[in-house]
């Protein structure tokens, strides 16, 4: 028989997913555009550690796991600051704000009408993170390396392209292809 749990949250529920290991389920909840949770259950017990996310108007989606299934990354935007979180179960190991790294402006206002934040990632491996996002009021796409080791962007590695009818384009999804060794990140 199949051991079933329920796990009430007074919280939406933006995303959830339980890692490789199978020993912890992470979700990610919004109380408001102001206040998001992030939320990593311990799938015995069902105790929890949280790490709140504080700001002026938050965008969040998905966490992303390396392939150990222990360490987790997430990024988000929040009044048109892009940031990285890189956390493990019990605590965030490295946090790295974007803007400056790579030269933009905070002017990124991510859709009303859509709950994106305009930017995600995918581990390349267990101390690299692809990152892409839309600088949507220059019409621009970026994307780099980083190195979770070093806290910083791996040099030679920022890109910019310019996308064409950029209202509603934004970055939805980015996947490591370890076979090929390539990187697909897909737009709306």
């Amino acid at each position: 028989m199949t051991k079933r749990s329920q796990i009430a949250t007074k919280y939406s529920i933006v995303s959830v997913m339980i890692t490789y290991t199978s020993k912890h389920c992470i979700t990610v909840l919004e109380q408001s555009d102001h206040l998001y949770f992030v939320r990593v259950y311990k799938l015995e017990t069902l105790v929890f550690v949280e790490h709140a996310i504080k700001g002026k108007r938050i965008r969040i989606k998905d966490i992303e796991q390396n392939n150990s299934g222990d360490q987790f990354c997430l990024t988000y935007i929040d009044d048109g600051l892009f940031k990285l979180k890189v956390f493990d179960s019990s605590k965030v190991r490295k946090e790295f704000e974007i803007n400056e790294a790579i030269g933009i402006d905070n002017s990124t206002v991510s859709l009303i009408c859509v709950r994106e934040p305009m930017i995600n990632c995918c581990y390349v491996d267990n101390d690299t993170i692809f990152v892409t996002l839309f600088h949507n009021q220059t019409a621009m796409n970026w994307h780099f390396l980083y190195k979770i080791s070093e806290n910083s962007i791996v040099p030679g590695t920022t890109k910019s392209t310019k996308i064409n009818q950029p209202a509603l384009n934004f970055p939805v999804k980015a996947l490591f292809c370890a076979l090929a060794q390539e990187i697909y990140w897909f737009y709306r």
